[in-house]
């Protein structure tokens, strides 16, 4: 997996039992974006919700929604963001 990217085996965790392109063709007729958009999107949701909610560290974060390393997720975190999952974190809780 390239850092900062959706790995198959986080992709595949959210969407266990389609086939791809099932997959793909279902999303796009439902909401108008590519399969992997939706993913990313669904992903960095549940990674605010752990960041903001439940406090969780970046590292407990990542190994929560199956990223292998933690700089993956925050890679993967600050590419779809904009910000690192500690600076989110901080500027979300603070206010």
């Amino acid at each position: 997996m390239r850092s900062g990217e959706v790995g198959k085996e986080v992709a595949a965790q959210h969407v266990d039992g389609f086939a791809p392109r099932t997959l793909t063709r279902a999303v796009q007729q439902v909401t108008g974006r590519t399969a992997k958009a939706y993913i990313v999107e669904r992903i960095v949701l549940e990674a605010k919700r752990l960041l903001a909610h439940d406090r969780v560290t970046a590292a407990r974060c990542a190994s929560e929604l199956g990223f292998r390393d933690p700089s993956n997720f925050s890679l993967f975190f600050r590419n779809a963001t904009g910000l690192r999952p500690g600076t989110w974190q901080a500027a979300t809780i603070l206010g």
